[in-house]
């Protein structure tokens, strides 16, 4: 069973990775950001998230203890994972679920929106990397290394979306905040 569960979770997420690639490379067939909201792409990529969500954490349980690490490093893991889940909730509530969602709504700039452009991402990947070292499973290393794969891409894919909706405002932004924490050219 935990196998199964292990290949689905890959399944998923290079599933994700595909159609983040195709939306990358043909705004015609682009299924992220969703051309609308309540659009088939919009419920695909919430169920692809979120399952793939809930199978890492399934696996982590499951795989409980199989990597070796120090047990110390669960301490360590769990202030990540704590950071990066209180960052991803802080950023969905200034940003708004339906904007999180691919809703077009109001260029957020305040709240860690003026830190990155993309806090969401990157509290979800500290979590990721928090429930790696507390559940000491090298399934779980695996997966949520995979998980951090589209959360490093969406934000290519959506920038020019937000390029393209929110004009000027959107290049000034681009240009006063980094994409994740590091100064970048854009």
């Amino acid at each position: 069973m935990k196998h199964i569960i292990f290949f689905t979770c890959i399944a998923l997420e290079f599933t994700i990775i595909v159609m983040l690639i195709i939306s990358h490379f043909s705004l015609q067939h682009r299924i992220w950001p969703p051309k609308n909201q309540k659009s088939w792409q919009q419920y695909l990529m919430l169920f692809l998230f979120n399952s793939t969500a809930l199978l890492i954490i399934l696996i982590g349980l499951l795989d409980w203890g199989s990597a070796g690490f120090p047990r110390w490093l669960r301490i360590a893991g769990f202030i990540a994972w704590v950071i990066g889940v209180l960052l991803a909730i802080w950023a969905i509530m200034k940003l708004g679920v339906k904007s999180t969602m691919g809703n077009l709504g109001e260029l957020i700039k305040l709240g860690p929106y003026q830190y990155s452009r993309n806090p969401q991402y990157i509290g979800f990947m500290l979590s990721l990397f928090g429930w790696i070292l507390i559940t000491n499973s090298s399934s779980t290393f695996v997966v949520s290394l995979l998980a951090c794969i589209p959360l490093w891409i969406v934000p290519f894919i959506e920038e020019p979306w937000m390029l393209n909706n929110y004009g000027e405002s959107y290049i000034e932004y681009l240009h006063s905040v980094p994409r994740f924490l590091l100064r970048n050219k854009m």
